[in-house]
């Protein structure tokens, strides 16, 4: 027959400590890898949010440097430039954006425009002056298909198909880094 007795022996506590301690320490184990795991899945979620937003990015950059090539294109049939890289500019190019120049050049100056990409800076003219080139410059020589922008462009700094070129190809490896990063999640 087993007995049973009230006494505690210190082998008792000793076990007893070492079984609370040990619960202790695999439960604070447990909770802090469930936090990190949380923080790695967090973590890769936003990885993958940003590399398809760079890839939608990039859609966008090459539909803008499509537009910049049309333009381009248009700026040369209604001979308002060369087709040179960069386009020079005609006289009569040059006239229709004088009334807008001075403005033109301090915006560039002050969003650091030397430091934009070519479609940054379309992109920032067309938000700034969009509907004063169509009005003041577009509608006059009938011109629709980005050429406006192309002419602005061309008065702060050289276009043409070569930086459209380098454009697109910094838009591709740009596109190729963010895949090998996505890749490799």
């Amino acid at each position: 027959m087993v007995t049973f007795s009230n006494e505690v022996s210190i082998g008792n506590l000793i076990t007893l400590g070492v079984v609370v301690i040990g619960g202790v320490r695999a439960w604070t184990s447990l909770h802090t890898r469930a936090a990190l795991n949380v923080s790695k899945i967090d973590s890769i979620t936003k990885r993958l949010d940003e590399a398809d937003l760079e890839r939608l990015k990039v859609c966008v950059e090459t539909m803008w440097l499509f537009q910049l090539r049309r333009g381009l294109a248009e700026v040369e049939t209604k001979k308002l430039g060369t087709s040179n890289s960069p386009v020079i500019l005609t006289k009569k190019a040059n006239d229709l954006m004088q009334p807008l120049l001075p403005e033109l050049k301090q915006f560039y100056n002050m969003i650091h425009g030397e430091e934009l990409g070519l479609v940054e800076l379309a992109i920032e003219l067309e938000r700034q002056f969009g509907n004063r080139l169509v009005s003041e410059v577009c509608k006059k020589v009938g011109v629709s298909d980005a050429a406006c922008l192309v002419l602005a462009i061309g008065q702060l700094r050289p276009i043409g198909p070569d930086t459209l070129r380098e454009a697109l190809e910094q838009c591709e490896d740009a596109n190729d880094l963010k895949q090998k990063s996505k890749s490799l999640l």
